[in-house]
């Protein structure tokens, strides 16, 4: 069971790198939440959270069956990602920051 965890976490780490990288597209930020503003920097961290997935799991499972797990893996989460935005596109509301949140946010400065 412990070494399940690895490739969990690497799994959960590219679903949000690809939910982030599909709210990057103003197509698909407008369906979760409408009048929600982009955020800044959201492909340099989506790149990220990749990287170290992938790292992750060549640490975890080694250099072969490691990069083969974290392409499945990828895949995988692209596509749970799909599925997620066609079915219940509000349950990616958290990730993606509306006009009222960021006039908050403004303000508290």
């Amino acid at each position: 069971m412990t070494e399940l965890w690895p490739a969990l976490l690497a799994f959960l780490l590219a679903y949000l790198a690809c939910a982030r990288l599909a709210l990057a597209q103003p197509v698909h930020r407008q369906a979760v939440a409408p009048g929600a503003s982009a955020v800044r920097g959201t492909r340099v961290f989506s790149a990220t959270l990749l990287g170290i997935s992938l790292a992750l799991l060549l640490v975890a499972e080694g250099g072969g069956f490691g990069a083969l797990l974290w392409l499945l893996l990828l895949s995988t989460a692209a596509f749970c990602v799909a599925q997620t935005l066609s079915w219940k596109p509000h349950w990616l509301r958290w990730l993606v920051r509306t006009r009222a949140e960021h006039a908050d946010a403004n303000e508290l400065r």
